[in-house]
């Protein structure tokens, strides 16, 4: 599901990974803009490589900027699923609601 998720809208996907290593709200619009902008200076494989050494940092995760650049280079879609299912995994940017202790009625 991530996939195709990831095909069809991937500002969204990388403005969800782009929450976790800023340690700020991203909007999907941002990212777009982002990216956008690096692909006309650059090419947006290297902002997302950027990205992927963000996430690797802050989830210390082991690998080289090499790795991370291949990886974006190749098939920035693959690249961009993988982080968001790191993401999802570690259960980062999630607000996580617990249930309420178990309750007793007292006669």
């Amino acid at each position: 599901m991530a996939g195709f998720k990831t095909i069809s809208f991937p500002c969204g996907t990388l403005a969800k990974i782009a929450t976790v290593t800023s340690g700020r709200h991203v909007s999907s619009a941002e990212a777009c803009n982002e990216l956008l902008a690096y692909s006309m200076i650059l090419s947006c494989c290297c902002y997302t490589c950027c990205i992927r050494r963000k996430l690797r940092k802050t989830l210390n995760i082991k690998g080289g900027w090499f790795d991370d650049f291949l990886s974006h280079l190749m098939c920035c879609y693959c690249a961009l699923v993988q982080e968001c299912r790191e993401v999802q995994i570690r259960g980062i940017g999630k607000t996580i609601i617990s249930p309420p202790p178990f309750q007793y009625m007292e006669a």
